[in-house]
């Protein structure tokens, strides 16, 4: 990459949006709570404003604000706004003591006195700001290389999004830090990692007949519509099981509570497996299509693998798929352990039905996101709609789609142990992922459970089956 000239002007320009936000989040940091000591005597200038919450940083719950003499006094969820439903939470609250808070700062300011002394601010303007800002950082690329930067962005949507992408380029360093790591992140991917990118919410939207609230407070606390969304689920559930140390307000309404042992709720989750597993209440279908407990796992075998390429990335050239993207090395079965010149990206799985019934593999194409020999296509929203329950909301849920495997004349085998042979002659026991998983749960009966969480083990059980 070429020197970069990081001039006021170039650093203000690529910067507009995350100017934007600096100024926007200035006005609510993260402070203490402050006293309420300047509320406005009642007057009669009383009006109510429409607009949207910051107060997680998002601004897309929809918002009443009552302003009293100039000052906002009150803030209520605004029922018509149709992404939150009338939800107001906690951080809503708070966020007028944010506002008024002595502390809040309105301006850029500048350090004049070393650190370890008094820091001595003064207020200095946008322009002397992003001088400032743009030649220190060029100061430390010139000295030290783009690498030695790191960056990093909180949410706000399209607030931040230029911020993840050019920053990287105009630093030119790896470094850099996402907000859905620690924030929508780690739901997003367990819904990757069980099902499908935003299946999980659809499929609560659509009214879970069981719902199970685990660990958290989604009655105090909203990120996007979930908190009005999962209080709506609970009331309407036909179980409602809670999973907390200690009574939650959402807890009380529940069917099922269960106060176990702080930070014992993995040996809870290890024995619900069990009893799935043990009283067969798998959804089959489901897992046979859309989960890795089919693939097949060879011990014995070196890690082996490639790159796959980072979706975000806007490089999208086949020829350059060994050069950039994720590296992954993986035992699971894959073309490239059994032919030379095979595809790191076809993970193999056991096809009972091959071979006339004596079965054989079959393979799933990561490239294609399909089942050898199958061709789902995803049906459009004007092909298939659902209207989410209790609300006058329309929206998309895809099938679960395992029609497609039959037709291809496929039925995995979930269970059972294979031998294949590699590219270097060599023969190997391969088994599915889903005996792993059955055999690391087998002794985790309710009993084991109790010992651990203190639950009664009939509740355990009793909870898991409705």
């Amino acid at each position: 990459m070429g020197k970069l000239n990081l001039s006021r002007r170039t650093f203000a320009k690529l910067s507009a949006a995350t100017a934007a936000t600096a100024v926007i989040g200035c006005a609510v940091p993260g402070a203490a709570l402050a006293e309420d000591a300047e509320a406005p005597s009642r007057g009669s200038e009383i009006k109510r404003v429409r607009t949207c919450c910051r107060g997680c940083g998002k601004m897309e719950c929809g918002v009443w604000v009552t302003v009293e003499n100039g000052r906002a006094v009150k803030v209520e969820g605004d029922q018509s706004s149709f992404q939150s439903s009338g939800n107001c939470c906690g951080k809503s609250q708070s966020s007028l003591q944010a506002a008024y808070h002595p502390d809040r700062i309105y301006h850029p300011m500048k350090r004049t006195n070393p650190k370890g002394e008094e820091p001595g601010w003064q207020r200095i303007t946008w322009d002397e700001a992003m001088e400032t800002i743009g030649s220190k950082f060029q100061e430390i690329m010139d000295q030290y290389g783009g690498q030695s930067i790191f960056n990093m962005c909180g949410t706000s949507r399209q607030w931040v999004y230029g911020p993840y992408a050019f920053y990287k380029w105009l630093f030119d360093t790896p470094n850099a830090h996402v907000a859905s790591e620690i924030c929508k992140g780690p739901r997003r991917l367990m819904g990757w990692i069980s099902s499908v990118d935003g299946a999980p919410w659809m499929a609560l939207r659509d009214g879970p007949r069981v719902y199970v609230q685990w660990g958290t407070a989604p009655e105090n606390s909203n990120y996007d519509d979930s908190c009005r969304n999962l209080v709506d689920r609970m009331s309407a559930a036909e179980t409602h099981i809670c999973i907390d140390p200690r009574l939650s307000g959402s807890g009380k309404e529940a069917d099922y509570w269960l106060n176990l042992e702080p930070g014992t709720d993995g040996a809870l989750a290890l024995a619900w497996q069990h009893i799935l597993i043990e009283k067969d209440l798998i959804d089959w279908e489901f897992v046979k299509r859309w989960t890795d407990a089919s693939l097949l796992v060879v011990e014995d075998m070196e890690p082996t693998g490639g790159r796959y390429l980072d979706l975000s990335s806007p490089i999208q050239v086949p020829a350059l798929q060994d050069l950039i993207g994720t590296k992954l090395k993986t035992r699971l079965l894959k073309e490239m352990d059994l032919v030379e010149g095979g595809s790191p990206h076809k993970f193999m799985a056991w096809n009972k039905k091959a071979n006339d019934g004596k079965g054989g593999l079959v393979y799933w194409d990561t490239d294609t996101t399909q089942w050898q020999g199958c061709n789902h296509v995803a049906p459009t929203r004007d092909q298939m709609e659902v209207v989410y329950a209790g609300t006058s909301q329309e929206g998309y849920l895809p099938p679960i789609s395992y029609w497609e495997l039959e037709e291809a004349g496929i039925d995995f085998d979930l269970e059972g142990e294979h031998e294949v042979t590699l590219a270097d002659g060599t023969k190997h026991i391969a088994r599915p992922v889903w005996s792993y998983l059955a055999k690391s749960v087998a002794d985790c009966t309710p009993e084991w459970a109790s010992e651990i969480t203190g639950l009664d083990p009939q509740l355990i059980e009793e909870s898991c089956t409705v």
